[in-house]
């Protein structure tokens, strides 16, 4: 019999939490499910939990395929999932037992190709440290481009309906994805590939559904800030809001995302700094300027400076940026000091 959901799961050295992770897809009060368990060359004991899950559950299917990334690995499970509708977990999350019997049934009562629902930030002791904001909604015909795909362009800190982009927090008719080659671009290429696949998604869809439920736990773990962070990525942000753009042109909906397109620089920006900082060592305060300095300068950001409101920024965010504007590196090494010390949210 055909599930009625494919849930796909990327695996790469996540040992410690895999199990947690199966465990909420297996105990899903909708049990007509399957889980496809992606191991993108493994280096630790992942594989073989995955391969012992897959005896201990005939619902669970495992790829093994050499290092290629979170959406190519995604894209390998597409391949092979026969589920109604298609789902994605993070190895490391995990979500509510009755997320998807929701989700899908909220799905149905409208006949929508693609329903979106709430999650929550836990830290590393398992305490929520943020839930999104989400309206329970339905989108029709043209709404689905020009309200419903806005979320995917940014969050707008103006209003208070912040949904955030992750794939992991929709569930999609695999129908669409199949018929029209929906696929994730590799993050190695791109800022943001669930952006992206949403977006595309969204040229298709005729009905879209949110439900303010939160469902989904996104885990940070212990020293997840350091993790990852690469000086091209302020750069890749910039040729991202070019993409971002002709989506939004092709939406008609320029007007209504120059201020989300806008923020997501400027989160990059403000995580661009912080991290100089954070990977700097005392001894060089002149080199770090010179480095805070031309991350500030560059052209794009000094147009940025010059264009973004500050409306809806925090006190903090808002003295991050008028140190920025002004040139006033020496604060903005210190504030991004204080700030990476404290361990707090931007």
């Amino acid at each position: 019999m055909r599930p009625e959901i494919s849930i796909i799961v990327p695996v790469y050295n996540v040992e410690k939490f895999l199990m947690r992770c199966v465990e909420s897809l297996r105990n899903q009060i909708l049990q007509e499910l399957e889980i496809i368990l992606v191991d993108d060359g493994s280096t630790d004991e992942s594989g073989k939990i995955c391969d012992d899950l897959e005896r201990k559950d005939q619902r669970i299917r495992v790829i093994h395929k050499q290092n290629e990334g979170q959406g190519i690995a995604r894209n390998s499970g597409i391949e092979i999932a026969e589920g109604k509708y298609a789902a994605f977990v993070d190895a490391d999350d995990y979500i509510e037992a009755e997320t998807y019997q929701y989700v899908v049934s909220q799905m149905e009562d409208c006949k929508a190709d693609v329903g979106c629902f709430g999650y929550t930030h836990d830290n590393s002791e398992g305490n929520s440290i943020y839930q999104s904001k989400i309206k329970d909604s339905i989108y029709f015909e043209e709404k689905v481009k020009k309200e419903f795909a806005l979320h995917f362009f940014g969050d707008d800190p103006m209003e208070d309906d912040m949904r955030g982009v992750s794939a992991c927090m929709s569930v999609y008719r695999m129908e669409l994805i199949k018929k029209h080659k929906i696929r994730f671009p590799s993050e190695r290429k791109v800022l943001s590939e669930d952006t992206l696949f949403n977006l595309e998604f969204c040229r298709f869809a005729e009905t879209a559904v949110s439900c303010s439920r939160v469902f989904y736990h996104y885990c940070l773990q212990q020293n997840s800030f350091s993790r990852g962070y690469s000086k091209e990525r302020l750069g890749k942000t910039a040729e991202f809001m070019v993409i971002l753009s002709g989506y939004a042109e092709e939406f008609g909906i320029k007007e209504q995302t120059k201020n989300r397109i806008k923020m997501v620089l400027w989160i990059s920006l403000l995580d661009a700094v912080k991290q100089e900082v954070n990977y700097a060592k005392r001894c060089e305060y002149w080199r770090l300027r010179a480095s805070i300095k031309e991350i500030c300068t560059r052209e794009y950001v000094l147009k940025l400076l010059k264009t973004f409101s500050v409306k809806g920024l925090n006190k903090k965010q808002k003295i991050f940026f008028f140190c920025m504007k002004y040139k006033q590196y020496f604060c903005l090494i210190m504030l991004s000091y204080l700030r990476n010390r404290q361990g707090l949210q931007s």
